[in-house]
C-alpha cells in the first residue's frame, strides 16, 4: 500500500504558486506572445483551438502532471472522433509550444507531446485529362471563345485556374 501523498491543491487552493503551475497559466502566456507575433486572423484561429479544445481539458491541470499516455488517449478517444488530422496536429502544436514555454521556467520539465506524431493523409495523385478528354473540351462548340482560349492555355501551360485567371493577356503575349 502506497503512503498518502501531500495534495498541495487541496490544502492551498488559492495559492499563487498553484495557479502558476497550471497548464492554463502557461497557455495564457503563450497566447499573449502569439497575439503580438501573428496577424489577427491567424491568432484568432489558434486562440479558438486553444479555448475550444485545449483549455477545457488541460487548463486546470498541473503542467507537470500531464503525461504522454494521458495526452495520447485524449487525442485518440476524443479529438480523433470528430476532428481532421490537420486540426489535431495544430492542437498538439499549441500544446507542444506551451510546454516549451513552461520548460523555460521549469528546467526539469518533461514535454508529454514528445513522440506524438499526427500523420496527414497523402495528397491524391494528380489525375490529368487524357488527350481525348482535352480534345473533347477544346472542340465543344461555344460562343465563349475567350474562356476556351484561357482553358486551352491553362491546359498546356499547367497553371491552376486561379493563376490563369490572374494573368493579364499582355503577360502571355510578351513571352
Amino acid at each position: 500500500m502506497r503512503p498518502p501523498t501531500f495534495d498541495y491543491a487541496r490544502h492551498f487552493p488559492e495559492s499563487k504558486r498553484l495557479h502558476e503551475s497550471q497548464f492554463g497559466y502557461y497557455l495564457d502566456l503563450w497566447l499573449a506572445i502569439k497575439e503580438n507575433e501573428l496577424a489577427y486572423s491567424s491568432f484568432r484561429g489558434i486562440k479558438s483551438k486553444a479555448e475550444t479544445h485545449v483549455r477545457p481539458r488541460w487548463g486546470n491541470e498541473q503542467a507537470d502532471a500531464i503525461d504522454h499516455i494521458e495526452l495520447q488517449d485524449w487525442i485518440q478517444k476524443e479529438l480523433a472522433k470528430h476532428l481532421s488530422n490537420k486540426t489535431i496536429k495544430e492542437i498538439v502544436s499549441i500544446m507542444r509550444q506551451t510546454f516549451r514555454l513552461y520548460a523555460t521556467r521549469n528546467k526539469k520539465a518533461f514535454d508529454p507531446t514528445l513522440g506524438i506524431t499526427i500523420r496527414l493523409p497523402d495528397d491524391e495523385d494528380p489525375d490529368p485529362f487524357s488527350r481525348s478528354e482535352i480534345e473533347k473540351i477544346l472542340t465543344t462548340p461555344t460562343k465563349r471563345v475567350q474562356e476556351l482560349n484561357l482553358i486551352q492555355f491553362a491546359l498546356y501551360d499547367g497553371l491552376r485556374i486561379s493563376e490563369a485567371q490572374a494573368l493579364a493577356w499582355e503577360d502571355v503575349l510578351d513571352v
